[in-house]
């Protein structure tokens, strides 16, 4: 706390937060791009905390817990429970704008109260924006696949059960399966059980998979079960390959300070377009509850759909 006129510390404190964004920006623009770091931590936070706090009240019980991965996601759905914290804090936001504006019509007399009501509501406006691109983050996107995909070019050999042996290209690989790209006028049908062995110098990886998909050229076959050391042959030839990795880092569009602000803007708008729509849902339900009558279908999914996927 320091005794300083709103203008005052604008002029101390403005220059310093452009400077050191833009100074970031010019540093660390392959990789990170300005504004949604905030947006990162801000959906962090709130479950990190809990067992920080924890592990530091009892260090000689903390525990890791693997979150489950991959799965079918057949619709779009918000998932209110992890957007509940951020719905919390996008309405104590609100309520803030709300006093500020109160603030501004009873004290527009006081030129130093003024700004610093205006500074203070500016800083809540920015932190609404990300409240809002927080609970946008808890949408869930439709997942058509069992588990993401990475795009890569790997040399390849396919194997069929009449022992014809084809060179080719993988153009995707994932943890169940792989898409190949076959030479023209190869036919293998759907069902087909094949060898897939992924080639890398004098390092080769075997595992026997199933056809399907076919579409032109383009095959998918999905993995077989495989045993602990094919599992880690098939893992080292792709997710374990640095340069596969390394090959995308200097691919990514270059970070514009302006546009990643304008990117923040727009999701945190969408997020509180979602948060209105779930409130309003959830009102509308509990009142019908209320009255004793059948409440209608909820306009957001709150819970995901299952269902089978293949690769």
């Amino acid at each position: 706390m320091f005794q300083a006129s709103a203008m005052m510390i604008a002029a101390y404190a403005l220059p310093h937060i452009i400077q050191s964004n833009l100074t970031n920006s010019k540093l660390q623009g392959k990789y990170r791009h300005s504004f949604w770091n905030e947006v990162y931590e801000s959906v962090l936070a709130w479950y990190i905390v809990r067992p920080v706090l924890y592990t530091f009240i009892n260090p000689n019980k903390a525990r890791f817990n693997v979150t489950a991965k991959g799965g079918i996601i057949k619709n779009s759905y918000l998932d209110a429970d992890i957007a509940r914290p951020y719905l919390v804090l996008l309405t104590l936001n609100l309520a803030g704008l709300i006093v500020g504006v109160s603030m501004l019509i009873l004290n527009y007399d006081d030129a130093d109260l003024f700004m610093t009501t205006i500074m203070n509501m500016l800083w809540t406006l920015f932190n609404i924006l990300l409240s809002g691109a927080c609970v946008a983050v808890s949408l869930e996107s439709r997942q058509i696949r069992q588990s993401p995909r990475v795009s890569a070019a790997l040399a390849a050999i396919v194997r069929t059960p009449d022992g014809m042996a084809y060179h080719c290209d993988t153009n995707d690989f994932s943890e169940q399966g792989l898409g190949v790209i076959l030479p023209k006028d190869i036919d293998i049908a759907m069902g087909t059980r094949v060898e897939v062995t992924l080639l890398r110098g004098d390092d080769e990886a075997c595992v026997p998979c199933t056809v399907v998909l076919r579409h032109g050229q383009r095959m998918g076959v999905r993995l077989d079960p495989l045993t602990p050391e094919q599992t880690f042959k098939y893992t080292q030839m792709t997710f374990a390959r640095a340069d596969l990795w390394a090959s995308t880092w200097d691919k990514t569009a270059p970070d514009a300070p302006l546009k990643a602000l304008r990117e923040v803007f727009n999701i945190g708008i969408r997020g509180i377009g979602l948060a209105l729509r779930l409130t309003g849902t959830t009102t509308l339900v509990a009142l019908r509850k209320a009255i004793g009558k059948q409440p209608p279908a909820p306009a957001i999914d709150t819970k995901p759909d299952t269902g089978d996927g293949s690769v």
